[in-house]
């Protein structure tokens, strides 16, 4: 699959990583740099004296460096994601290396295992006893956090509205962060929505016009 910058840049974890990522998108940033239909690999010369060495699965776009970086993916890999975008001409088809050969193995491996036990999983009988306990609990914890949230908006409105710019986004982060822990996180995302509006210009009032309940319990499963 081929991508485009834009594309490539969406993948970006943040916008330095995609700027620097820029940077190494030319072929002088590259030592050697090869590609075959199911990955692409080079190494790029850093500040050290070894290249690092940087490979991307093109079946997802998965990625490995030998840089430090704790992003995913890291400058490197989407500086050679970028460079394959603007020409894929300049890297030429070639067997992959040992280094490259090794990580795409151990990848099929991994996913082969999580398949094979997915498959034995789905072959067990179903404890359908115990999945109507976890049900039941599921139901009761997110009823629960609803029934605190309702609380807590009534408090609100009892005490004015007024002064809800002031608390600022975190009070409705806050109750979000409940929200979620009781297993409801489609209402916590409407609840993040509502703090963008909280204290904004003529846009204050419109935090009546986001339904936040349906209905005065929870549809039944509605979050499955």
């Amino acid at each position: 699959m081929q991508l485009t910058e834009q594309q490539v840049l969406a993948l970006a974890p943040d916008s330095s990583s995609a700027a620097n990522g820029k940077k190494l998108m030319s072929a002088s940033k590259w030592v050697s740099s090869g590609k075959n239909e199911q990955a692409l690999w080079g190494e790029c010369q850093g500040s050290g004296s070894k290249p690092y060495q940087t490979q991307i699965d093109l079946t997802d776009f998965a990625s490995k460096c030998s840089c430090p970086s704790r992003k995913f993916p890291c400058k490197h890999a989407l500086g050679l994601l970028l460079f394959a975008a603007s020409d894929s001409g300049q890297i030429a088809a070639s067997a992959p290396p040992e280094w490259v050969s090794a990580w795409l193995d151990k990848r099929t491996a991994t996913a082969a295992k999580k398949e094979e036990k997915a498959a034995e999983k789905a072959a067990e009988p179903v404890d359908e006893e115990a999945r109507r306990k976890r049900q039941d609990k599921r139901e009761q914890r997110v009823g629960d956090g609803l029934a605190a949230f309702r609380l807590w908006l009534e408090d609100v409105v009892r005490q004015g509205i007024a002064g809800l710019p002031a608390e600022g986004p975190a009070v409705w982060e806050q109750q979000a962060a409940r929200l979620v822990d009781a297993q409801a996180p489609a209402l916590a995302a409407r609840v993040r929505r509502i703090s963008d509006l909280v204290g904004a210009e003529k846009d204050i009032y419109k935090v009546r016009s986001i339904r936040v309940f349906e209905s005065p319990t929870p549809p039944k499963r509605s979050w499955d």
